[in-house]
């Protein structure tokens, strides 16, 4: 089992301060054409 931090780096003690919206977590990595169909670029 792996930890998955999002918007944090414990390493350094950063953390982002903010929203965020819409995770989404792929089982591989995606196409160029498939990131800009997600977001509509």
């Amino acid at each position: 089992l792996n930890t998955l931090l999002i918007g944090s780096n414990p390493a350094f003690g950063e953390y982002f301060s903010g929203a965020i919206d819409e995770v989404r977590i792929y089982s591989r990595t995606l196409t160029t054409s498939e990131i800009q169909e997600i977001f509509n670029l």
